[in-house]
Order: structure tokens, then C-alpha cells, then sequence
């Protein structure tokens, strides 16, 4: 496996190379510029000296070689003392233009420094020479070029220890910042994924900030809807499953009764289970298509409310055995283009609370054209209050008359629950 480099370490070293490489430069820089200046200053005393040898001293007194202010001046490059065109044979060519023998490195100084120029005043021409020691007093060579030297060295080692202190304490705040992003969305759970996260002082740590909560909320969101999709679709399965096994049981007997009565019933047994498998189809589509919170709407059909209620309180009706509970049904004939699963998981969950959570006492069934109304009552007294039509189903029903815009309300009365819906025909 490669080995992985920490991105605090490259990039720490990616901003030190820099610097270094930045320091180092301008330190070749300055030490150019200053030796450049130098150069200027030693050109100017040589021109100087040139100017003042041919102002004071008559051009019948001029030797071809002569030793005058520190400097040598001739007429010629030939009558140059022989140590100096040793070490500029060539000589100065042209006017204007400083030349030097320097054999010197950063670290190492020359011991002897040898300047040159030509020199012209009208028809008059000198050649200006000049040979400075490391030892001696002159500005360029002594004591304040080591002096100049060792303040370049400072400031360069400042600079680059200034700067290195700078990175170090800049990435020390940012791995910091980048340190509690991570422990932020290490600690992220249920609950913390609903809170807006704190500032990282970076837009751009806030921006991912902001998309790891997104997009861990997504994937939340989508777990929520599948372990939604599960318990629903295990408590809505139910009734269905006990109808195919009540009936199965049925068949089983009705194999013992002779054969001129047991055709019309095992036509009835037969055509409960196909209902019973049909709803369990619908209704595993139609919590499909509420967990997703997309897709296409069931199919809509006419659906004859009266007729479904009916049905529904017959199957239901084994939730009542050995209760003393009255159940009345009011219905009237109305017939509306609706998803029809999605009706028979709201009515039979209605009617399956108001039966389940009645041990004695009464429940009635009002439908009057698209509104249905469905109220459980008991003596007081005789059912907790979790028991009085709240449950699973419940929470179910919520979510898919608001998805249909059905209006739907459920209160608890003093002596039991009143549920009313009224179905309304979806816009497609």
C-alpha cells in the first residue's frame, strides 16, 4: 500500500519550500543590488580622481603613469603597472563602463578587489585603475562591507525564521479548525443532524460543513422512510394475512362437507383470498410510494365508499370477538375516483383503532357521501389513554391524507376517539 502523506505536513512544507525559496532570492537580491551600489560609489571616486589629476595638473607635467589619490592613471592601457593587466589584460574598452576582477563567492570575499575604467575629457584619455584589500580601509572591502554582510545574513535568517514562525502558527490554526470539523462530524447523530453546524472560521470548511449535514441528512431521511416503509408494511399486512389464514382454515373444513355444499363455499373462501392478496399487493405499492416521496400516484378507479366501508367492517370484525361492543354502520350510496389502497389503509385503519381499543361500549360508522366518521365510546375508566385509537396506523393515516390532501382529524372525547376523513379526488 503507498504511504499516505499527512496534508498538514505537505502542506507545511509546500510553504516552507516557499519561503525559503523567497527569502534565498531576495537575499541574492540585495546582496546584487548592494554590491552594484558599491560598484557606483568606487566608479564615482574614480572618475573624481581622474577629473581633479587633469584640473590640477598641467598637461606638460602629466607622466604616462602616475600614482594619484589612491588610484593609478595613464594615458595608456600598456603603461599600467604589470599585477594590475595581469589581472585585466583586456582593459577597459569604452566610456562609461566600470570593470572588475572578481574572483570572490557569497561566503568568501576577495582578498584584492581591481577596478577599471576609461576616462575621457574632450581628446583626453585616461585609463583610471584601482586595487582595494580586503584589510584595508576602504568602504567596499573592510570593515563595513562585513558589517553590511553580516546584516544581510540577520535579516535574511530573521525573515526566514519570522515567516517560518508565521506558517507554523497558520497551519496550527487551521489543522485546529480542520481537527474540529471532523470531531463535529464524527459526533453527528439523529438528533444533531436537524442542528445548523457551528462556524469553522473558513467559508469554505462551513460550505462542506454544510454539505457532510445535507448529505448525511439525506441518507437519514432515506433510512427513516425504509424502517417507516417496514413497520407500516408489517402492521397494515396483517388483517390481510389473517384473512388468507382464517380462510385457509375454512378450506380445510369445508373438505369434510358433502359435495353439493361445499362448491358455493369454497367460491366464497376463494374469493376472499384473492381479495385479501390483492390488498396486500396494493397496499405493499402504496407504502412503496409513500416511503419514496416520488414517483407515480396508485392508479385511480371509481370506488363505491359505502360498498369499501362495508367490506372493511366485515373483515375487521374478528377484533371484536369476545367484547361486548355495539357496532353501527351508516352508510349511503356515493362513488368517487380515488387510489382506492390508499382509502382502504385510511378507513381500515380507522376502523381497526376504534374496534381494537374497545374492550365494552360502542362504535359507530357515519359515512355521508365523501365524509366518514368514525367514533369509539366506553365507560370511563375502562381503557388507558394510549388506548383510545392512537397507534402505528394512526401516524400511517396522517401521512397519507396529508400526502392527498384529504382533510382528516382525530380527538379524544372524555369517553373515547372520534376520527372523521373526508376523500377527496386527487389532482393529477
Amino acid at each position: 500500500m503507498k504511504r499516505q502523506i499527512s496534508l498538514k505536513l505537505y502542506v507545511s512544507a509546500i510553504f516552507l519550500s516557499l519561503t525559503a525559496l523567497l527569502v534565498l532570492g531576495f537575499a541574492m537580491l540585495s546582496a546584487r543590488y548592494y554590491m552594484m551600489g558599491m560598484d557606483s560609489i568606487v566608479a564615482s571616486d574614480m572618475y573624481k580622481t581622474a577629473d581633479a589629476y587633469l584640473q590640477h595638473t598641467p598637461e606638460k607635467d602629466r607622466k604616462p603613469l602616475v600614482y594619484f589619490w589612491e588610484c593609478y592613471l595613464a594615458s595608456s592601457w600598456a603603461d599600467m603597472p604589470e599585477d594590475i593587466r595581469t589581472q585585466l589584460p583586456e582593459g577597459p574598452v569604452g566610456e562609461a563602463r566600470l570593470i572588475k576582477q572578481d574572483k570572490s563567492t557569497f561566503l568568501h570575499p576577495p582578498e584584492v578587489l581591481t577596478f577599471a575604467l576609461r576616462y575621457q575629457q574632450g581628446d583626453t584619455v585616461l585609463y583610471v585603475a584601482k586595487q582595494a584589500s580586503r584589510h584595508s580601509s576602504i568602504p567596499l572591502i573592510g570593515r563595513n562591507a562585513k558589517e553590511s554582510l553580516r546584516n544581510l545574513l540577520f535579516i535574511t535568517l530573521t525573515a526566514a525564521l519570522v515567516v517560518g514562525m508565521i506558517v507554523r502558527v497558520m497551519m496550527r490554526q487551521v489543522s485546529k479548525t480542520v481537527s474540529n470539523l471532523g470531531n463535529w462530524a464524527r459526533s453527528l447523530d439523529e438528533k444533531t443532524l436537524q442542528n445548523q453546524p457551528p462556524d469553522f472560521l473558513y467559508p469554505e470548511l462551513n460550505a462542506l460543513a454544510e454539505l457532510i449535514r445535507t448529505s448525511l441528512k439525506s441518507v437519514q431521511e432515506g433510512l427513516d422512510r425504509e424502517h417507516r416503509f417496514l413497520r407500516h408494511a408489517s402492521h397494515e399486512l396483517r388483517t390481510p394475512i389473517s384473512v388468507i389464514r382464517n380462510n385457509v382454515e375454512l378450506l380445510a373444513r369445508l373438505q369434510q362437507l358433502p359435495e353439493e355444499k361445499k362448491t358455493a363455499k369454497q367460491q366464497q373462501v376463494i374469493e376472499r383470498i384473492d381479495r385479501a392478496s390483492l390488498n396486500m399487493k396494493y397496499m405493499t405499492e402504496t407504502l412503496l410510494w409513500l416511503s419514496r416521496n416520488e414517483g407515480n400516484m396508485p392508479s385511480m378507479h371509481a370506488v363505491q365508499l359505502d360498498v369499501l366501508i362495508s367490506e372493511l367492517t366485515d373483515e375487521l370484525l374478528y377484533l371484536s370477538k369476545g367484547k361486548e361492543v355495539s357496532i353501527q354502520v351508516q352508510t349511503s350510496a356515493y362513488t368517487v375516483n380515488i387510489p382506492e389502497p390508499v382509502a382502504r389503509i385510511v378507513l381500515s385503519n380507522l376502523i381497526r383503532n376504534a374496534l381494537q381499543h374497545t374492550d365494552c361500549g360502542s362504535v359507530t360508522i357515519n359515512q355521508q357521501e365523501n365524509r366518514i366518521c368514525i367514533q369509539n365510546t366506553q365507560p370511563t375508566g375502562s381503557a388507558t389513554d394510549e388506548d383510545l385509537g392512537f397507534g402505528l396506523g394512526l401516524k400511517l393515516t396522517e401521512q397519507l391524507t396529508q400526502r392527498l390532501g384529504w382533510p382528516y382529524d382525530n380527538i379524544a372525547t372524555d369517553n373515547g376517539n372520534k376520527a372523521t376523513v373526508t376523500i377527496i379526488e386527487p389532482k393529477v
